[in-house]
Order: C-alpha cells, then sequence, then structure tokens
C-alpha cells in the first residue's frame, strides 16, 4: 500500500502538469491564433512549430513537476513532522 508521501507527491505532479499544459496550450494559442500542434496525424502541421512546442511544453512540464514535488516534500515534511521516505 503506498505510503501518505507517494500520495501527496502523484497529486502534486498531476496538478502541476494539468496546469502547466493548460497554461501553454493557452499561451501558444494566443501567440500563434491556431491550436497547437499536438495531433500526430496532422499533416499540415510544420515541422518547425511541432518541435517548437514540444521542446516548450516538455520542458515547463518538467520543471512544474520539480518545484511541485519540492514544495510539497516542503509541505509535507513541516505539517507531518516526518521526513520524506526514501524509496531506493
Amino acid at each position: 500500500m503506498p505510503d501518505s508521501w507517494t500520495f501527496v507527491r502523484y497529486a502534486a505532479m498531476l496538478a502541476a502538469g494539468l496546469l502547466v499544459e493548460r497554461a501553454v496550450t493557452t499561451g501558444w494559442r494566443v501567440a500563434s491564433g491556431h491550436k497547437p500542434p499536438v495531433d500526430p496525424e496532422d499533416i499540415d502541421s510544420h515541422v518547425g512549430e511541432v518541435v517548437a512546442y514540444a521542446v516548450l511544453s516538455g520542458a515547463l512540464i518538467a520543471l512544474a513537476r520539480v518545484l511541485a514535488i519540492r514544495g510539497a516534500a516542503r509541505a509535507y515534511t513541516k505539517y507531518t513532522a516526518k521526513s520524506i521516505p526514501t524509496h531506493g
């Protein structure tokens, strides 16, 4: 059975990923005037746009996950007075 830290960590990662994905999608629409190139079968998408969107969204989601986990770890240790369990 997963411990409470595992739940907190995954919830933080999920929330961060969803928020950043929504922000990147909205930002892309505002900046470019059209939907982001996420459909792999859309042959009308320019390769440059696909690469730019992949790099931008991937980097921001990865950064958000790291920051969310660090923030969750701080909150977890503060409010539970427990250290973060190590797995490995």
